[in-house]
């Protein structure tokens, strides 16, 4: 796949796991932006042509689901991967609801984690 003009956004207050996940990103989809808050990613985030959200779902500020309520006040969606140490079904449910392509229990199986952000990437390439 091409990732020219892709974007993908990592929201993750733990350090070590925000900054392992973006040298992994990065050696492949080269233009990932990372935010240690909710808040921050609301406030910074600029919008590409192809964008994928990793976002965890327990940020110190505020829930993974509240970031993506936000979003989508503002009318935006972007798809999205939830990750989260506690997954239940009822999470899946809900995150459906906000548009969440995939939610991913802790530590992160890397293969399923790339395979839902290409396919996020997917969803946004123009016709």
């Amino acid at each position: 796949m091409d990732y020219t003009g892709c974007q993908v956004f990592v929201v993750e207050d733990d350090d070590a796991v925000r900054d392992s996940l973006v040298l992994l990103l990065q050696s492949i989809y080269k233009n990932v932006n990372d935010y240690a808050s909710g808040t921050l990613f609301l406030e910074n985030h600029v919008l590409q042509q192809r964008n994928c959200l990793v976002l965890d779902l327990h940020l110190q500020d505020m829930s993974g689901l509240k970031v993506l309520q936000e979003l989508m006040a503002r009318g935006l969606r972007i798809p999205s991967v939830l990750m989260s140490a506690l997954v239940n079904p009822s999470l899946h449910v809900f995150a459906r609801e906000y548009g969440t392509l995939a939610v991913l229990e802790k530590p992160l199986d890397h293969a399923r984690l790339l395979s839902s952000i290409d396919q996020a990437l997917e969803i946004t390439r123009p016709p």
